[in-house]
């Protein structure tokens, strides 16, 4: 492509971004041998990520809905996804829709979203303190201990890097723009969308919570139970190909909340060995392994 606009790589258009999807690797697999095949293959992948990714950026969203105003799932999900589908039709479905979205996903992530998570991480650590109520629940539920460490990356280190890349990028946009859009777009769509999230986090966290998550728990008090990594020797012998599962390994002192893993029934047909369980009312699991 570079060779036929007489260019170099690195001043072609679309070779970035939207452009990359939807315009450069359309242009090359129109130019390649079985181009129909790879178009649709392309184009039937890309569908399936981004379907799979937008249920995971909903799936956060709906979570923190149910737990606001305590929700059933199916109602969440229909909230959460009639508005977004709604927005994102009357935005980004028009003819400046794709410059729309990425002046919004410029400022929203970098500016936002960093934003966002210097200020928990600052309210957590100094303001709240429950750095050391965090760190004994991630040990009561993980199979790898954190210590002091992890606690300094936290309130220290990610703060600071995070202020220092917050900095950078706020002064370039607000000396340079973003790209070539004019600055009356980028004002009103990505500092005016920014402003609309902060002012929308206000009114949320206004609203009292209809869940009890505050709830205290044994993590809550600065001396916790003890954390011990545990494993019982009939948990680790039920057929796992490398021989143990790594979900065996529990932490002692954790909330009662939390389940220790079953253990799995090894099917008779593939052979015993100790710790296997049968029940003799499951066909399955008769002793001739015949269903």
């Amino acid at each position: 492509m570079a060779m036929a606009e007489g260019t170099t790589v690195d001043q072609l258009e679309g070779i970035t971004g939207v452009g990359l999807s939807f315009m450069t690797f359309p242009t090359l697999i129109n130019e390649m041998p079985g181009g129909e095949i790879f178009g649709v293959l392309f184009f039937s992948s890309l569908v399936l990520a981004g379907l799979t990714s937008i249920i995971s950026l909903l799936e956060v969203v709906t979570a923190a809905f149910r737990e606001k105003f305590d929700l059933r799932r199916t109602t969440a999900v229909g909230v959460v996804g009639g508005i977004t589908a709604v927005l994102s039709v009357a935005f980004f479905s028009t003819t400046s829709g794709l410059n729309l979205l990425d002046v919004v996903d410029k400022y929203v992530n970098e500016i936002g979203i960093v934003t966002s998570a210097i200020v928990m991480t600052l309210l957590v650590t100094y303001v709240l303190r429950r750095l050391p109520a965090l760190q004994r629940h991630l040990n009561g539920i993980s199979s790898i201990p954190i210590g002091a460490w992890w606690r300094v990356l936290v309130g220290v280190i990610t703060p600071i890097a995070l202020v220092v890349m917050l900095t950078a990028t706020a002064i370039d946009l607000v000396r340079n723009g973003y790209d070539e859009y004019p600055r009356w777009f980028t004002d009103s769509f990505g500092w005016g969308m920014v402003a609309a999230i902060i002012v929308g986090a206000i009114l949320f966290s206004l609203i009292p919570w209809r869940t009890d998550v505050d709830a205290r728990s044994d993590h809550d008090d600065e001396e916790g139970p003890a954390v011990q990594a545990v494993t019982s020797g009939d948990e680790g012998a039920y057929g796992h190909p490398h021989g143990q599962h790594p979900d065996t390994t529990y932490h002692a002192g954790t909330d009662p909340d939390v389940a220790r893993p079953p253990t799995l029934r090894r099917d008779p047909r593939r052979g015993d060995r100790p710790g296997d369980q049968h029940d003799p009312t499951d066909p399955i699991d008769d002793k001739d392994g015949r269903a």
